[in-house]
């Protein structure tokens, strides 16, 4: 059995922040697709993170879903989901929240002659500190939904067939698509 590997130890010099995304409810509801979501936002660097704003911004699985995480992640944080915070070494704290996409902007794929759609969640997180002579610091992430199928490597997708219905045992997997500075 091989040791555990050490966390990413972040540079002496700055803060650095570590986001953990957990998916709590997702589906369709009246207006579109809903991704109930709790957020651990963590300060693994050695200097405290001052304004830091977060952004979420759900999408949809569909052939120009780069280019729209691209844009996701280079937007400026103008409305965060909290209000600005900051964070010392070490120090963690939770956000919850719900991110939302209407029934028009959602990507319908047909699989098996059913319309579904899979969630894609963009979550950025930028932040300053008081040395900062540079830009900003930022952490962003996206996430690919999907309805657990007990343990199974492979995710359900979200059936529009069925009405409005939002699934509780939610997995995710981290996309390729992310960025640390």
């Amino acid at each position: 059995m091989e040791p555990p590997k050490p966390r990413v130890t972040a540079p002496v010099i700055r803060p650095w922040l570590e986001v953990d995304f957990v998916p709590r409810r997702a589906g369709q509801n009246l207006t579109g697709a809903a991704v109930e979501f709790e957020l651990a936002v963590r300060n693994i660097g050695s200097r405290p993170a001052t304004d830091i704003r977060v952004l979420v911004q759900l999408l949809t699985a569909n052939p120009q879903q780069n280019a729209h995480l691209a844009a996701a992640f280079g937007q400026p944080v103008d409305n965060p989901v909290i209000a600005p915070f900051e964070l010392a070494p070490g120090e963690l704290i939770s956000v919850n929240g719900i991110g939302t996409l209407p029934a028009d902007k959602i990507s319908q794929v047909e699989m098996q002659g059913r319309p579904m759609f899979v969630p894609i969640m963009a979550v950025r997180v930028v932040y300053g500190w008081a040395e900062n002579r540079g830009p900003n610091g930022s952490t962003a992430n996206a996430y690919i939904l999907g309805i657990d199928r007990d343990g199974q490597n492979k995710m359900q997708p979200f059936w529009m067939d069925q009405g409005p219905r939002m699934a509780d045992r939610i997995a995710f997997r981290l996309h390729d698509m992310g960025m640390r500075q």
